[in-house]
Order: structure tokens, then C-alpha cells, then sequence
């Protein structure tokens, strides 16, 4: 999902009823895998999508 389409963003959404036109993050976000980082991740948070991650790319192999 591109950065502008989620939740985060939702008060940031054009008030006039018109939707983003933002063709780039949209072509991206197909191809392109945001993980949660950042200083606010707990660690067991961070030992959480680490331990994902580690599953997801198992299994791809």
C-alpha cells in the first residue's frame, strides 16, 4: 500500500472528495516492501519483524 493511501496519511486526503494522484507511489508500492523501524519499536517488537522476515524468506527458498 503507498505511504498515502494508509491510515497514517488519512488527515492529510484532499478535503475537496478528490482522490491522490500520485502514480509513482502506486507503481512502487507493488514492488517495494515497507518494514516497521524506527526509534518508537520496542524490541521484541523489532525481534517480531525480524522473526517474520526470517520466515518469509525461508520459506521463498
Amino acid at each position: 500500500m503507498p505511504p498515502h493511501r494508509s491510515k497514517a496519511y488519512a488527515d492529510l486526503q484532499p478535503r475537496d472528495g478528490k482522490d491522490w494522484s500520485l502514480p509513482i507511489a502506486e507503481a512502487l508500492s507493488a514492488s517495494v516492501l515497507s518494514l516497521p523501524m524506527g526509534p518508537h519499536l520496542q524490541l521484541d517488537q523489532a525481534r517480531l519483524v525480524a522473526d517474520v522476515v526470517a520466515r518469509s524468506v525461508e520459506e521463498l527458498n
